[in-house]
């Protein structure tokens, strides 16, 4: 039941139904896509399984639940871009990691990353113990002026689960554009005419379930209207383990994003990939996956920066020994940040091996 139930929240959040509809205990499984329940509830527990458990739940308490969830992101939409981020945010400290495999990156942690490699602009103070009333500008020079202060940046979130990494790349583009602008003309409405049109031109996101882009949808929207560049490969391991020449074509084609631009050119590939594929919950579980995204993104990008396990960095772990010995040979290649204990960054999850920023 915990297991089920710690699950709930970001899924109920993610959800694509009107805000005036309930989500019961009944209609809740049916909200929800396979593929996209196979990924976030835990090992065996398909939706028979779940209907099974559905009766110990209190349907008072799941719809109230529920319905806040919901109203927190929909109160977060009368606020300024700045609060509104400052708000969802907060809203994830209530999201609980799935499993190792669906590890939510917190928001601490995706300003650290974002901050110490590509600059932009940092919701954390310098040693990121606690969060700032108003954001501090990282500038690292040319990396930080072709991506985050670039209004014609293309960043490209390779595993969107939550919405976060493209909501910090959101902001940052969104600044430089309303830093332009008089500050008697940033009224409500200009400043998400912005915010839309930085979305629309200059974020663009891969996910692996349908779900996991209606939440980066939400995180990014709200309940406004609008689209984003999102992206739901189907079997998109299997794509980057099988296809990758395919896999990159598509990427970087303009029409899989509904773009006039025959080809794309991404300034900067972002994010947090998945860590392997079998066995589910085992510290050694084997078939890393991780190192497909690297590869990928190194392919799609002339930068890319990925949080992701470290053993490989030791020449141990799944990841094939041919790989370690081209990457750990790239002089193009560095460590930026590593931690020996995943769980200072990923709470209650323990990653043998650490935890590396490259």
């Amino acid at each position: 039941m915990r297991g089920i139930s710690i699950r709930i929240p970001l899924l109920i959040y993610g959800a694509e139904v009107p805000v005036d509809q309930e989500i019961t205990v009944e209609n809740f499984v049916d909200l929800i896509d396979d593929s996209s329940w196979n990924e976030f509830m835990p090992s065996g527990v398909t939706k028979d399984v779940y209907r099974k458990f559905a009766k110990y739940y209190e349907q008072d308490v799941f719809v109230a639940a529920g319905r806040q969830i919901r109203n927190m992101a929909l109160a977060a939409d009368e606020l300024s871009p700045l609060e509104r981020v400052q708000k969802i945010a907060e809203q994830f400290t209530m999201f609980k990691n799935p499993d190792k495999e669906t590890v939510l990156t917190p928001w601490r942690v995706v300003n650290m990353h974002m901050s110490d490699c590509l600059g932009g602009w940092c919701f954390y103070n310098e040693d990121f113990t606690e969060t700032l009333d108003e954001p501090r500008f990282v500038d690292h020079g040319d990396v930080t002026k072709d991506t985050f202060a670039n209004i014609d940046a293309k960043i490209l979130e390779i595993n969107s689960k939550t919405g976060l990494y493209p909501l910090y790349v959101t902001y940052s583009i969104f600044r430089k554009r309303l830093d332009s602008i008089p500050v008697a003309e940033r009224t409500l409405e200009k400043q998400y005419e912005l915010w839309i049109k930085t979305i629309e031109e200059n974020v663009f996101v891969i996910c692996k379930t349908p779900m996991a882009k209606s939440i980066t949808k939400r995180t990014l929207l709200g309940y406004r209207k609008g689209k984003i560049n999102a992206h739901a490969f189907d079997d998109l391991i299997n794509q980057l383990k099988e296809k990758p020449q395919q896999f990159k074509e598509k990427v970087l084609r303009g029409s899989t994003w509904n773009k006039k631009e025959s080809v794309m050119k991404f300034n900067a590939v972002v994010g947090n990939p998945p860590y392997q594929i079998e066995g589910r919950g085992e510290s050694n579980a084997k078939g890393s996956i991780y190192y497909l995204f690297i590869d990928m993104g190194n392919k799609i990008s002339d930068i890319c920066t990925l949080i992701h396990p470290a053993r490989f960095l030791f020449n141990a772990g799944n990841t094939p020994q041919e790989w370690n010995d081209k990457i750990l040979n790239d002089k193009h290649f560095s460590v930026v940040k590593y931690w020996a204990d995943s769980s200072i960054i990923f709470p209650d999850v323990d990653i043998k091996g650490g935890i590396a920023i490259t």
